[in-house]
Protein backbone atom coordinates (compact mmCIF):
# COMPACT_ATOMS: atom_id res chain seq x y z
CA UNK A 1 0.00 0.00 0.00
CA UNK A 2 2.85 2.41 0.81
CA UNK A 3 4.30 1.79 -2.65
CA UNK A 4 0.95 2.74 -4.20
CA UNK A 5 0.78 5.94 -2.16
CA UNK A 6 4.37 6.80 -3.05
CA UNK A 7 3.55 6.29 -6.73
CA UNK A 8 0.52 8.58 -6.43
CA UNK A 9 2.77 11.16 -4.77
CA UNK A 10 5.21 10.98 -7.69
CA UNK A 11 2.33 11.32 -10.16
CA UNK A 12 1.07 14.36 -8.27
CA UNK A 13 4.52 15.98 -8.32
CA UNK A 14 4.74 15.37 -12.08
CA UNK A 15 1.31 16.92 -12.63
CA UNK A 16 2.25 19.96 -10.55
CA UNK A 17 5.42 20.45 -12.60
CA UNK A 18 3.44 20.14 -15.85
CA UNK A 19 0.87 22.67 -14.61
CA UNK A 20 3.68 24.98 -13.45
CA UNK A 21 5.37 24.79 -16.88
CA UNK A 22 2.07 25.50 -18.67
CA UNK A 23 1.47 28.46 -16.37
CA UNK A 24 4.97 29.77 -17.01
CA UNK A 25 4.22 29.59 -20.74
CA UNK A 26 1.03 31.64 -20.22
CA UNK A 27 2.98 34.27 -18.28
CA UNK A 28 5.79 34.42 -20.85
CA UNK A 29 3.40 34.79 -23.78
CA UNK A 30 1.38 37.49 -22.03
CA UNK A 31 -1.82 35.48 -21.69
CA UNK A 32 -1.55 35.83 -17.92
CA UNK A 33 -0.19 38.80 -16.02
CA UNK A 34 2.47 37.85 -13.47
CA UNK A 35 0.78 39.94 -10.80
CA UNK A 36 -2.48 38.01 -11.18
CA UNK A 37 -0.96 34.55 -11.02
CA UNK A 38 -0.02 34.33 -7.33
CA UNK A 39 -3.16 32.43 -6.31
CA UNK A 40 -2.55 29.79 -8.98
CA UNK A 41 1.07 29.39 -7.88
CA UNK A 42 0.03 29.11 -4.22
CA UNK A 43 -2.52 26.47 -5.18
CA UNK A 44 0.14 24.45 -6.99
CA UNK A 45 2.45 24.72 -3.98
CA UNK A 46 -0.37 23.54 -1.70
CA UNK A 47 -1.02 20.49 -3.87
CA UNK A 48 2.69 19.68 -3.94
CA UNK A 49 3.10 20.03 -0.18
CA UNK A 50 -0.13 18.12 0.51
CA UNK A 51 1.13 15.19 -1.57
CA UNK A 52 4.50 15.25 0.15
CA UNK A 53 2.80 15.32 3.56
CA UNK A 54 0.55 12.40 2.62
CA UNK A 55 3.49 10.27 1.50
CA UNK A 56 5.54 11.21 4.59
CA UNK A 57 2.59 10.49 6.90
CA UNK A 58 2.00 7.07 5.38
CA UNK A 59 5.71 6.25 5.49
CA UNK A 60 5.75 7.25 9.14
CA UNK A 61 2.80 5.00 9.94
CA UNK A 62 4.39 2.08 8.09
CA UNK A 63 7.77 2.49 9.82
CA UNK A 64 8.76 0.53 12.92
CA UNK A 65 7.80 2.27 16.18
CA UNK A 66 11.32 3.58 16.89
CA UNK A 67 11.43 5.21 13.43
CA UNK A 68 7.87 6.50 13.61
CA UNK A 69 8.64 10.22 13.26
CA UNK A 70 7.03 12.67 10.88
CA UNK A 71 9.42 14.08 8.32
CA UNK A 72 10.20 17.74 8.81
CA UNK A 73 9.22 20.05 5.98
CA UNK A 74 12.02 20.99 3.64
CA UNK A 75 13.29 24.55 3.39
CA UNK A 76 11.23 25.22 0.25
CA UNK A 77 8.04 24.68 2.26
CA UNK A 78 8.72 27.75 4.35
CA UNK A 79 9.11 31.28 3.13
CA UNK A 80 9.44 34.45 5.18
CA UNK A 81 6.09 36.14 5.65
CA UNK A 82 5.55 38.88 3.12
CA UNK A 83 8.01 37.44 0.62
CA UNK A 84 6.42 36.88 -2.80
CA UNK A 85 6.59 33.55 -4.52
CA UNK A 86 8.66 33.61 -7.66
CA UNK A 87 7.73 31.83 -10.85
CA UNK A 88 10.39 29.27 -11.55
CA UNK A 89 10.57 27.66 -14.96
CA UNK A 90 11.43 24.11 -13.98
CA UNK A 91 11.82 23.04 -17.59
CA UNK A 92 14.76 25.37 -18.31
Amino acid sequence: MLDDITLVGKDLRQMVEEFRAAHWDRVETGRCAPASSSLYRKTLDSFKWGGEYLVASCASLAAPEEDNQMLEPTADHVRPEGQPHEIVNSTA
